[in-house]
């Protein structure tokens, strides 16, 4: 995702330097893809979207995939009710819209249904980097269902992978199923390690989203290990991405837990 972003923002630069329009259908695609992974969520909706149209008259498979991109972006910025739709559209035209289908049954607390769809989407024959887009979804579903034995096993799958591929966002995923079993388990100085470590990964490849997720987890080990100002720490940062991004139902979580209003940031 790093050297892919790299190389999007050249190419843009390229485009707009020789005065000649950047990334035909298919490519605005995978750059709506990366923009997501840097948190521009806004603008990787509109990207994802005006690729969509203008492929699903002669591409449809390829529009299908962007529609399951708008979805995914959308369940980011908390519009649950669009994110469907674009998971519906991804459906209808050939793709299966996972993870982001299952993702959307959890936030809509349904972690049964969620847990019974991203069962489905990895009982299918995938190679191991498609299973590998899959298997966060599924730690973080199944340790929501309390089905932590799938999770740890889901988490040990990620972890092979990860080691077999050696990259970041690989490592970094892998450490997040880490830590979010070993929470599960009730071992938080156990969470400690791969979680700040994943939190690094994140971070070096400007994964802002995912580092603010991978920071509320790490407040939940710090809390059950007694660091309350480390978690609160963690808290706060995370809920000031959320808000710059417009993370809503993320940001309303990280309120919460710090007794706050609803959309009121505290400096």
């Amino acid at each position: 995702f790093d050297e892919a972003s790299q190389w999007t923002e050249r190419a843009q630069l390229f485009c707009a330097e020789h005065a000649i329009s950047a990334f035909p259908g298919v490519c605005r695609i995978n750059r709506a893809e990366v923009m997501r992974y840097e948190g521009k969520l806004e603008d990787a909706e509109r990207t994802a979207t005006e690729a969509s149209q203008l492929l699903a008259a002669w591409a449809p498979r390829i529009a299908a995939a962007g529609y399951a991109e708008v979805g995914e972006v959308r369940l980011r910025l908390g519009d649950l009710a669009k994110a469907e739709e674009a998971f519906d559209l991804a459906d209808d035209l050939g793709h299966d819209p996972e993870p982001g289908r299952s993702l959307l049954l959890l936030a809509r607390e349904k972690p049964a249904a969620a847990l019974a769809s991203i069962r489905r989407a990895l009982g299918d024959d995938l190679p191991p980097l498609t299973r590998a887009r899959l298997l966060p979804a599924f730690v973080e579903i199944a340790t929501a269902s309390d089905a932590v034995d799938d999770a740890a096993a889901a988490a040990d799958e990620l972890a092979e992978t990860a080691e077999r591929y050696d990259t970041p966002a690989l490592q970094a995923a892998a450490g997040v199923a880490a830590g979010s079993v070993a929470l599960a388990r009730d071992d938080a100085h156990g969470a400690v390690r791969p979680l700040r470590r994943a939190l690094r990964l994140w971070q070096d490849t400007n994964a802002r989203y995912e580092a603010a997720r991978a920071r509320v987890l790490l407040a939940r080990a710090y809390a059950a290990t007694g660091d309350a100002e480390g978690a609160m720490h963690e808290l706060a940062q995370a809920g000031s991405v959320f808000d710059q991004l417009g993370a809503r139902i993320d940001a309303s979580k990280v309120d919460q837990l710090l007794g706050r209003d609803a959309g009121r940031r505290v400096t």
